[in-house]
């Protein structure tokens, strides 16, 4: 599930997932198998600079 708080940033994570490299199906002995990925992403406000 994905929750943001901010449309902005709920968009950044959507692209940043999508630019991953394909991720290989699970197996086990052989055999595919159900998998579940959790990926936690933080944002960190940047220091505005100064003039």
């Amino acid at each position: 599930m994905l929750t943001a708080p901010d449309a902005s940033l709920e968009k950044e994570a959507i692209r940043i997932i999508k630019k991953m490299p394909r991720w290989s199906p699970g197996e086990m002995g052989g055999q595919p198998v159900r998998t579940w990925v959790d990926k936690v992403l933080r944002f960190r406000p940047q220091r505005a600079s100064s003039y």
